[in-house]
């Protein structure tokens, strides 16, 4: 596994909303004219679990990836801390009781090969099809150390916006009756070296 970055796209205006479809048309276009080629599928699943007594459990996430179906990461985010389980935990925290009906998020999409680089881009919606977003996931697969892939993540992202905005200005340059597509992507600021470095102190001092 080498160095993740996540986006997701954001309209240009609060009052200029963009197309989904539109949005995921535009992306393909620019992933294929970076020779980019599509060669599987993706999906997560994340299950909020809250709980019906204030002041008692913290929410808590389980997350499901398509690629390790057996395997769910429980997450509580408020303590900064994950658990790896089997596809069971679910079904055991229900039968606790202590938390509410859960509430269902996916992600789904396409994964591209460009490069050394696998994007993946897809539609974030609920359990009842309330769409939520757009979001990608890039990956740079040769390194594993974020601080050293940092810069040839910064040229990809910044390619690949340039790709957008290729697309978007030859689709407007058509004088079409189009869905709207007038964002950009923006890159989801997680602090995980700071987590990882936090982790590592929790260990030593275990040890």
């Amino acid at each position: 596994m080498g160095v993740k970055l996540a986006l997701r796209w954001v309209d240009r205006a609060p009052e200029s909303k963009d197309h989904p479809r539109a949005v995921i048309n535009v992306l393909r276009k620019a992933l294929e004219s970076l020779e980019g080629r599509n060669f599987s599928k993706w999906k997560v699943t994340c299950t909020v679990l809250k709980p019906k007594a204030e002041g008692g459990a913290k929410d808590f996430f389980l997350v499901q990836f398509s690629d390790h179906p057996t395997r769910q990461y429980l997450i509580l985010r408020q303590e900064r801390q994950a658990l790896e389980a089997d596809s069971s935990a679910k079904d055991l925290l229900e039968k606790l009781g202590a938390f509410m009906s859960p509430f269902v998020h996916l992600f789904e999409g396409s994964c591209f090969m460009v490069g050394d680089f696998v994007v993946k881009l897809g539609r974030a919606h609920t359990s009842t099809n309330e769409y939520r977003g757009i979001v990608a996931e890039v990956e740079y697969r040769p390194l594993t150390r974020t601080d050293i892939a940092k810069p040839v993540m910064d040229e990809f992202t910044a390619i690949l916006q340039q790709a957008i905005a290729t697309q978007q200005a030859e689709t407007l340059s058509k004088n079409e009756r189009v869905e709207q597509c007038l964002g950009r992507l923006e890159v989801v600021h997680v602090p995980l070296d700071e987590f990882v470095q936090q982790t590592r102190k929790l260990r030593k001092g275990v040890a």
